[in-house]
């Protein structure tokens, strides 16, 4: 079955860049609170701009969002094969489950 993405939310991608990015920011953290305890002054940008990441991630996001949007609505989003798969237990998804009769 083929699929098409033809619109992304954008505060929902937004969401998932800021997460994203704060952690990544966790990763980093480290190294920049060393590179601060030494003495640098870009150890002290450095730790800001960490604080900064998921602000950073969530504007990008959004942006990109938008622009996806837009351009989907253009020329068309971007297509994806996918097939039904079972679980294991004979079902094929949650919308397609029997339900039990009590």
């Amino acid at each position: 079955m083929v699929s098409e993405v033809r619109r992304v939310g954008i505060l929902r991608a937004g969401k998932v860049g800021a997460v994203l990015y704060g952690l990544f920011g966790l990763v980093v953290f480290p190294f920049a609170l060393i590179a601060a305890m030494a003495g640098s002054k870009e150890g002290l940008n450095l730790i800001l701009m960490v604080a900064l990441y998921p602000i950073i991630g969530l504007i990008g996001a959004i942006i990109s969002a938008a622009l996806y949007n837009l351009t989907a609505m253009l020329a068309g989003g971007i297509q994806f094969a996918s097939t039904q798969v079972s679980d294991g237990r004979g079902y094929a998804s949650p919308q397609n489950a029997v339900q039990q009769q009590p």
